[in-house]
């Protein structure tokens, strides 16, 4: 049931795409094709912007009641993760795990959310305030090493919602970053039965840079995943922060 492209938008004044599709989705029982309600068509609008102010302005016009959430990536908030095996975070701490998880327990948000990089094999998944950037990028999270395992693809999944959340946008800092063009970021919903691909974005929605630029997407209907995929190229990117615009209706 993936979403049939209609149109892509550039919007470069704004330094934002805009991506307008159709997705099917259905819920609970009855008898619908997939065991749910009859399928319905939603339409989707999926924007990706390069700047957390334009960002944050499209979350608050996306639902009724709106909140942004910032996640900072410092030595407190990571310590939350539940794979926290009892390290010590400093200057190059590697976290010996691909996997970030933070429960609501945790942070105090009505949803959990997950962040994961997708080369598990990696001897160094994920380092903390990695030494070997220059300049240096303070509380960011290496995907990788610096020179070492240059696939750099991941995750930013949420779920586990409470008092009637959702997410409807999903952001993080991207530093170190260079172009190319089998890259992609792919936008996920939740269907009757699994997630369901709603947008994807080329290489250019990625920022360029070495220090940390903004890169954030925004929905019409909640999120469940965005996966952006990095060539395994020779340069090292990193993450600060992790921002999610959610609603209430």
């Amino acid at each position: 049931m993936k979403s049939r492209y209609l149109l892509l938008l550039w919007l470069g004044c704004l330094g934002m795409f805009a991506a307008v599709g159709t997705v099917l989705l259905s819920c609970g029982n009855d008898d619908g094709p997939t065991g749910g309600t009859p399928v319905t068509p939603i339409d989707t609008v999926v924007q990706v912007f390069n700047d957390f102010d334009e960002w944050q302005a499209a979350v608050a016009a996306v639902a009724d009641s709106t909140v942004i959430k910032v996640f900072n990536t410092t030595v407190p908030n990571i310590n939350l993760a539940e794979e926290n095996w009892g390290w010590t975070l400093g200057v190059n701490t590697h976290l010996a795990t691909h996997l970030l998880t933070f429960t609501s327990e945790n942070t105090g948000y009505d949803f959990q959310f997950a962040f994961w990089t997708e080369d598990i094999h990696c001897d160094y998944p994920l380092t903390f305030d990695d030494d070997e950037f220059s300049p240096m990028i303070w509380n960011s999270l290496s995907i990788g090493d610096v020179g070492n395992c240059y696939w750099d693809a991941f995750n930013i999944s949420v779920e586990s919602f409470r008092n009637n959340a959702q997410v409807y946008a999903v952001g993080t800092y991207v530093g170190s970053n260079v172009r190319h063009p089998s890259e992609r970021i792919v936008v996920y919903a939740q269907g009757s039965l699994d997630m369901v691909e709603i947008e994807e974005f080329d290489h250019t929605a990625w920022p360029y840079s070495e220090t940390p630029v903004f890169m954030g997407v925004v929905s019409n209907i909640p999120i469940s995943k965005v996966a952006c995929y990095e060539d395994a190229d020779s340069d090292d990117i990193c993450l600060v922060d992790f921002c999610f615009g959610v609603g209430y209706r």
